[in-house]
């Protein structure tokens, strides 16, 4: 009965309306799962979708903000991860543009969160040889390599 309730009306509309939010601030409709009542919301809009019960008018709506269903998920995470991988990388040029390295704080918000990840994943082994060579090409410096260089830098 909750999950009628959730599925229609007003609550069915909130959910959207976070959706969308949750869209412009990641660049995709995949939400995890374990992500509270989006996730599950989002999770069980596809279980509608393949079982034929969700309406063409919010499958339409769903799909007008780049909502994915089935195995579809799974392309457009890693499409969307790519999308953003390449935003950031566009930011990270601009900054070495204007700072003269690629040495951002993990403090400065997005793009230095998102450049401490590429370290952690090189150091993992879990970053490819074509990022690896695309940032190693604007002077992006990976783990011990960048102490180094600042030191270097200071004259220590």
């Amino acid at each position: 009965r909750a999950a009628w309730r959730e599925a229609t009306g007003e609550a069915w509309e909130t959910r959207f309306g976070e959706l969308k939010q949750y869209r412009n601030e990641h660049g995709h409709c995949n939400v995890p799962k374990g992500q509270g009542e989006l996730g599950i919301w989002v999770k069980n809009q596809r279980e509608y979708y393949r079982r034929g019960k969700l309406d063409k008018a919010r499958v339409d709506r769903l799909v007008g903000i780049g909502f994915l269903f089935a195995g579809d998920a799974r392309a457009a995470w890693r499409e969307a991860t790519g999308e953003a991988w390449e935003t950031r990388f566009g930011e990270l040029k601009q900054y070495r543009n204007e700072h003269g390295h690629c040495k951002v704080p993990a403090k400065h918000g997005k793009l230095g969160r998102w450049v401490k990840k590429q370290r952690q994943h090189y150091r993992k082994n879990q970053l490819d040889q074509a990022r690896i060579d695309r940032l190693e090409s604007i002077g992006f410096l990976f783990a011990g390599d960048a102490r180094a260089a600042s030191r270097k830098a200071w004259g220590e």
